[in-house]
């Protein structure tokens, strides 16, 4: 080819590095003498291109992929071009010479001159023949005969090779965003030191100011500029973060520079998943409808398009920045339908805090107010008050709440956060819907009476205790006290009902009894009387109707008359509980039996406690318990072997093994191995058949020295399994137990 062809000698290429306004970059690996920056568009790579060039100390051959230089006699024609304005010489003359030649005649002059190659827009060559000039080009430069760096979109195939045998050095987003240092720089060249909206104390490396901004913006260089200059732009305006983000062309620039470039599933699933924030797989099928979302999400990590890189999470996760941008490409017809979607997906799944927080972005009040209406309860037991205070601020935007539970609810988050006029409002409204006195109307004098009880203790004590009784007769829960207010109503309530105004007490572990005033026992006249007095204990007050108590005492075997037996029963227990207390322990109403709880003192209250702490997964609320677990507290409901009965003996049973093993690895990382061999005992006298159970005895005996009971324990567990089970152990505990005695080397 004869170069003339393509250019003439004289003329200048119009190419402008920025060299100031831009951040200095900190180098990775500036000494190498192959680079590739690989990353989205907005990385800043073509500024830390000119910065390499400039630490290198070289003069610069830079060049621009341009879509005509997908070719091998365009591209080497551009090369050659660069190289002249560079201050090479032009050696080529009119002679004719292939794009082979003229590369490897390239190669030469650069090598021989001190040249380094700056190539951006490395991702556009795609032709074979292209391709086959820069692996010709980039071999000297992988040797070291010369230094040179790419900059594209992804990596080029002809540099693949380099990078997985070390000698090319890949720079990706995960190096190319912004650190904090940087973030803090970018600030300082983009807005007046005076600036009222992100002031840097110059006396601390990373103040609050920079923190915010590389949270927001996740540290991309696009991001933060174009925020920064939006700010810059206007000084009599206190813009926030977010303001100005969406003031700035940062979402003109993701959707050209970005999404332009992707197919059109792969964009709207960018934005969608933005718009809904954390979009795992379930919510993908359930919202989005979308069979090939883990393919796009493994896509846009693969090319780190805008998403943290190695969240490792299974749905894209955005900067909020960028977040902002995305959701905000959707129509309001789009949001509002996968608002409602998502709404109902994570409401039925119970994840209430996400259903909120995207009804928050919608001003979707009377969602929000169905969503309270189904879960306060939840919400107020978890005490989720910042939750509930979220909804609350939702809802006064756009109307007033006419649902009693849900001003029921408001009601209790404005007694935690102390606005008690709101709360007497919300009751005031919940009571009006009535006429009569009602669970409201208690919460009100309740709250009322514990908030004003100093002011005149008898007059206030009279109302807190017709308002516990209100709720306590109607089986109606407590509202939420703070720890001053139920400390309070605690001693109001024992001053009217001291502890022996509770004649019964229960037991349910190792021993189910219920003892009587007289420190007698309550006896059952028959077996069916017993699992009456156990089922109603179990509902907690709670009102059953008669049929229901009559499947559960008789589902199997019904007897011909059995509401006259039902009778018998209550008949015989009334008989017993003879004291004057006891007169209304067993009611009947609107076919329906109820025990009242208030004269029942539960023996086994610690026993429950101890499972609570269990469940919650904390040791340091299971220690306060840890004698407890010393021996084995019993079978739950003993005797009573009703099918309702066996879920909960086992869930119990359950519970002591956790607690056992808790405690065990509690002991064991503090090396008292005496301890844990003796809870671990206690667990597998419960779980004799737990694989586990035994891993953990066999390496406790070991630790304490003890090789020959280690292997006494591994052979007796494989006769009582082959015994009663007829199986033999896995072979991930027969792996166990020999790594075991090889580790210690017995």
């Amino acid at each position: 080819m004869r170069l003339q062809d393509y250019y003439t000698p004289t003329e200048k290429l119009a190419v402008i590095i920025p060299k100031s306004g831009f951040v200095r970059r900190a180098r990775h690996g500036g000494h190498s003498p192959l680079i590739l920056l690989n990353g989205c568009a907005g990385l800043g790579k073509t500024v830390y291109l000119a910065e390499l060039a400039e630490d290198w100390g070289a003069p610069a051959v830079y060049v621009s992929i341009r879509p005509e230089d997908n070719d091998a006699e365009m591209l080497t024609a551009h090369l050659w071009r660069a190289l002249v304005l560079a201050g090479g010489e032009d050696t080529i003359g009119d002679a004719e010479i292939s794009a082979a030649q003229l590369a490897g005649q390239f190669v030469r002059v650069v090598s021989e001159g001190g040249f380094a190659l700056l190539v951006d827009n490395i991702d556009r060559l795609t032709s074979a023949d292209a391709i086959a000039v820069m692996e010709r080009i980039v071999e000297p430069a992988a040797c070291g005969h010369y230094r040179a760096a790419f900059a594209g979109r992804r990596a080029p195939e002809f540099l693949l090779r380099h990078i997985i045998g070390d000698t090319c050095l890949e720079l990706t987003a995960r190096e190319l965003l912004f650190t904090m240092a940087e973030t803090a720089e970018n600030i300082r060249l983009q807005l007046p030191p005076d600036n009222a909206v992100l002031s840097i104390d110059s006396g601390l490396p990373i103040s609050a100011a920079v923190e915010s901004l590389h949270t927001f913006a996740g540290g991309w260089p696009a991001a933060e500029t174009m925020i920064l200059r939006e700010i810059a732009r206007s000084p009599g305006h206190e813009l926030d973060l977010a303001t100005a983000a969406e003031r700035s062309h940062l979402r003109a620039f993701i959707d050209y520079h970005i999404l332009r470039e992707l197919d059109c599933g792969t964009a709207d699933y960018m934005k969608r998943t933005a718009f809904l924030r954390q979009c795992g797989e379930s919510l993908s099928r359930a919202v989005l409808h979308d069979a090939a979302a883990g393919e796009k999400l493994a896509y846009l990590s693969s090319r780190q398009l805008l998403v943290k890189p190695d969240n490792g999470a299974d749905y894209p996760e955005y900067s909020p920045a960028v977040r902002q941008a995305l959701s905000g490409m959707l129509s309001f017809d789009e949001r509002r339908r996968l608002t409602e979607d998502a709404v109902s997906f994570y409401a039925a799944d119970g994840r209430i805090a996400e259903a909120v927080s995207l009804l928050g972005e919608s001003g979707d009040a009377e969602t929000v107010e169905r969503i309270l209406s189904r879960f306060g309860g939840r919400l107020i037991e978890n005490r989720e008050f910042e939750l509930i205070g979220y909804c609350a601020e939702i809802i006064s935007r756009w109307h007033i709440p006419q649902d009693a539970e849900v001003l029921g609810v408001l009601a209790q988050y404005y007694y935690y956060s102390e606005q008690y006029d709101e709360m007497e409002r919300a009751l005031n409204a919940a009571d009006s819907t009535f006429g009569k006195e009602n669970t409201y109307s208690a919460y009100r004098g309740l709250y009322n009476g514990l908030l004003k009880y100093d002011k005149n203790p008898e007059l206030y004590a009279d109302i807190v205790r017709r308002s516990a009784a209100y709720l306590q007769k109607n089986h109606q829960r407590m509202p939420y006290l703070t720890s001053d207010g139920a400390e309070k109503l605690e001693a109001i309530l024992h001053r009217a009902s001291p502890a022996d105004e509770m004649p019964l007490r229960v037991r349910r572990f190792g021993d189910f009894t219920v003892m009587l005033p007289d420190e007698t026992t309550l006896a059952w006249r028959t077996k069916k009387a017993g699992e009456f007095m156990a089922y109603m204990l179990e509902r907690c007050g709670r009102p059953v109707e008669r049929d229901r108590l009559l499947d559960v005492l008789w589902r199997d075997n019904m007897p011909a008359n059995p509401v006259a037996m039902l009778h018998n029963i209550i008949y015989s227990l009334r008989r017993e509980l003879t004291a004057p207390t006891l007169s209304g322990f067993i009611t009947y109403k609107d076919k329906c039996y109820a025990l009242d709880l208030t004269l029942v003192r539960d023996a086994d209250e610690d026993i429950f406690t101890a499972c609570k702490a269990v469940a919650e997964g904390g040791i340091s609320g299971l220690l306060p318990h840890q004698e407890l677990f010393s021996t084995y507290w019993g079978k739950y409901l003993p005797g009573i072997d009703s099918e309702w009965v066996t879920e909960l003996r086992e869930h119990y049973d359950k519970l002591y093994v956790d607690g056992c093993l808790m405690l065990a690895a509690h002991a064991h990382d503090g090396g008292a191995f005496t301890r844990e061999l003796a809870l671990l005992k206690n667990a597998a006298a419960i779980d004799p058949y737990s694989e586990r159970i035994t891993r953990e005895i066999i390496y406790c005996q070991i630790a304490l020295g003890y090789p020959n009971k280690a292997k006494a324990k591994f052979d007796e567990y494989c006769a009582l399994i082959d015994e009663e089970l007829g199986i033999e152990p896995s072979k991930w505990l027969k792996k166990e137990f020999l790594a075991c005695f090889s580790e210690n080397r017995l």
